[in-house]
């Protein structure tokens, strides 16, 4: 054998015992042949009966230890398996080996002479190719099968036996060769084997390894959706409620600056996440009928802004011979309709960006056209790679991501179409969008509502929210109650539970739900919601953007889900279509009497005051880009939440409960951050970075001046709030 590794020695013995096992059987009924078909059997009666006993019990044994190899095998410690195996091949072949010259010495040139010979050279042949896993055991066999009846001829002095001696040397021979290159073969096969299985190996645990990366960078963005966009939601949030306010232009327009740049930087956030979909082919796209020329002017309405402020001429035709209305994914073409668009008007400095919309055989193109820097032909191989741009220098100077486009080729793939570019350096680009959009009929019964007033739209709607962030329930509450909605916040899902037991499922029609809280999350909340309030619609409110995150909250029994920065019209849209897709023909001017009573606290009114203790009032409010009115109810925010954290702080870690003091740590770190209270918030980011390292000895030590920093902006807090109800200090 050419390999010494123990699992593959038990395979060539395994391999063994199966053919050579049910070989040996021939044996036996050749020599019962040999026997019964010729006068052998009268003349040597012993000879025949102990042949036939000793290749029978022979046989009897190989059958034991072939048939039963993996029980018998593990007990013999697989050595001497094959030493009691191979003994039985050689006594076998032994036996065979004198009972053919003791006949060929008696009966030769006789009929019995010449059959046991061709017997002789047929069993050794096959024993051969039984035994070659084993090359000694195998050239052993042979020399017992053939030189005795070889040497035998050559002994016997009649015609023809030394010839026939002679041709059983070159047989034996031939047959050691043959068992020589059997075995070679066999243990490049093993060994070939070994490698394979050792690829398999690798290959499935990179295979693994990948599918593990990609769970890893899924997670990864949905963490990072959550993360960005949990602050992203309230930036855009209070720039909208902000913008609406404001009475001064020049504010107007600063609120708007912001609003455009978080949209774009939410804009960046979605392409990511898109793209991530994609590669991980968990991207669907959806089938409903759609109004055609409609969703594409929808489409040129987002980017109308965007050349009007270039100055460039932004025109669309459409051809007289298309569909009203189609069936396809109005949502998905919409996207790339703006990413082609706005692509179109970034790279274009002067002159014109035209859309045109026509029928082409089963399709229905979309050709965008555009007088701008165009590119040469080498470049637009790159022009659909992730993060790469037609050019090194234009991300400098035009900006973008590089994905626009490579997303809306994936798309468009995806919904069955394509995208095809011409391009003329200096002169401009067209880019033709080609999708299989069936041609349909209008719905019979399409939703419709006739859209109230902006700032009236939710009069009389009283919603049960639930948000976990501070500066998250200040905006749904800004939002809602600008709409004319009554809204009755809560902390936590467990508060949602007891608010509604207390008033009743009756006194809401709608709940919003953030999913992730602590104590109880948004799922189990609805869950429990719906075992209270079976008709209450619940729509998901959730920082994750991932297709996921939208199954999970529809699997929990939400209706609808609206991922943050939350639009507020966006929001009113999906309140209203849930409550008519409901069925709820409900009187909108109709208030719930025991939610009507519940008061808001009153805020106290501006004094003046442009600093408190801890506190960098104006840099704060400049930050937040909002006024003296909402910074004071931030602060109120602040306080009614960590008035009592230094004494919990210590109570925590009095008893070694680090990782509860660690969260409470974080918590004001992040609100310290918003209020300009940059003194508590380094004390609370040492209190959290002990924590975090699970130092007992450091997180006490740094209590005292996280304890007074923290109780300096509360006493702080505390005093505006009690000069603006008239209370003494």
């Amino acid at each position: 054998m050419s390999c010494s590794d123990p699992s593959s020695i038990r395979i060539a013995d395994k391999d063994l015992a199966q053919t050579a096992t049910l070989t040996s059987i021939l044996y036996s009924v050749a020599w019962l042949i040999v026997v019964y078909t010729t006068n052998v059997a009268d003349e040597l009666p012993f000879i025949s009966l102990s042949g036939i006993l000793v290749l029978g019990l022979l046989f009897a044994v190989r059958l034991v230890l072939g048939m039963g190899f993996d029980r018998i095998y593990e007990r013999l410690t697989g050595h001497r398996w094959q030493q009691a195996y191979g003994a039985t091949v050689l006594v076998n072949a032994g036996t065979w080996g004198a009972l053919n010259a003791i006949v060929i010495w008696y009966y030769f040139p006789s009929w019995p002479a010449y059959l046991i010979s061709f017997c002789t050279a047929g069993l050794a042949a096959g024993g051969t190719t039984a035994t070659y896993t084993h090359l000694r055991l195998s050239r052993v066999f042979v020399v017992l099968m053939l030189v005795p009846s070889a040497i035998t001829l050559m002994m016997v002095n009649q015609v023809g036996s030394r010839v026939i001696g002679l041709l059983f040397l070159i047989y034996f021979l031939f047959l050691m060769v043959l068992s020589r290159q059997l075995n070679r073969r066999y243990w490049d096969a093993m060994q070939n084997s070994r490698l394979l299985e050792e690829q398999v190996v690798q290959l499935q645990s990179a295979r693994n390894q990948a599918e593990a990366a990609s769970r890893a960078k899924s997670q990864f963005l949905a963490n990072m959706s959550h993360e960005i966009r949990t602050p992203l939601n309230a930036v855009l949030g209070l720039a909208q409620v902000g913008r609406r306010s404001s009475h001064d232009l020049e504010t107007r327009d600063r609120f708007g600056h912001i609003l455009a740049s978080g949209r774009h930087l939410l804009g960046i956030v979605n392409e990511i996440l898109d793209l991530s979909r994609l590669d991980a082919g968990k991207l669907r796209v959806e089938t409903q009928p759609f109004e055609l020329v409609a969703n594409v002017k929808d489409a040129l309405s987002l980017v109308r802004e965007a050349a009007h402020a270039k100055d460039l001429t932004l025109t669309v035709e459409f051809d007289p011979g298309l569909p009203e209305w189609v069936t396809g994914d109005p949502r998905r073409l919409r996207q790339i309709l703006v990413n082609l668009l706005g692509n179109a008007i970034n790279f274009t400095l002067q002159g014109e960006v035209r859309l045109t919309v026509y029928p082409a055989n089963t399709q229905i193109c979309f050709a965008v056209m555009d007088t701008g820097i165009g590119m040469e032909n080498a470049q637009i191989d790159d022009l659909f790679k992730a993060f790469e741009q037609a050019d090194g220098k234009t991300t400098r100077r035009f900006g973008g991501s590089g994905l626009g486009l490579a997303i809306s080729r994936d798309l468009a793939t995806l919904m069955g179409g394509r995208i095809n570019v011409e391009s003329v350096l200096d002169q401009g680009s067209t880019f033709t969008l080609c999708l299989p959009l069936t041609k349909t009929r209008q719905p019979d019964h399409p939703v419709h509502r006739e859209p109230r007033a902006s700032g009236a739209r939710l009069a009389g709607l009283t919603v049960l929210a639930v948000e976990d962030d501070e500066l998250n329930r200040m905006v749904l509450r800004e939002m809602l109650e600008y709409e004319g909605a009554t809204v009755v916040l809560t902390d936590n899902g467990q508060q949602a539970l007891d608010r509604l037991g207390k008033l009743g499922p009756a006194s809401f029609d709608i709940a919003i739900m953030d999913v992730q809280m602590p104590e109880m999350d948004g799922y189990e909340a609805t869950r429990r919601i719906h075992a209270m309030a079976p008709s209450l619609p619940v729509i998901g409110l959730t920082a994750h953007a991932m297709a996921e995150e939208k199954e999970r909250c529809l699997a929990a029994g939400m209706v609808a889900h609206v991922s943050k920065p939350v639009d507020e019209d966006y929001l009113v849209t999906v309140l209203l279509q849930q409550l008519l897709s409901a069925g709820e023909q409900q009187d909108l001017d109709r208030a719930s009497p025991e939610v009507a009573q519940i008061k808001k606290s009153p805020l106290p009114d501006a004094h003046g005051h442009n600093s408190l203790p801890g506190i960098d009032t104006d840099g704060a409010m400049k930050n937040l880009k909002c006024d003296w009115s909402t910074f004071k109810k931030i602060l109120w925010s602040f306080y009614t939440q960590r008035c009592n954290s230094s004494e919990e702080m210590g109570t925590l870690l009095a008893r070694g409960a680090i990782g509860e003091a660690r969260d409470i740590a974080h918590g004001i770190r992040g609100g310290s951050g918003y209020l300009g209270a940059w003194k508590l918030h380094q004390e609370a980011a040492a209190m959290e970075e002990a924590c975090m390292r699970g130092d007992l000895d450091i997180a006490k030590q740094q209590m005292t001046p996280f304890r007074l920093s923290l109780e300096e902006v509360i006493r702080g807090i505390k005093g505006l709030h009690e000069e603006g109800t008239g209370k003494q200090s």
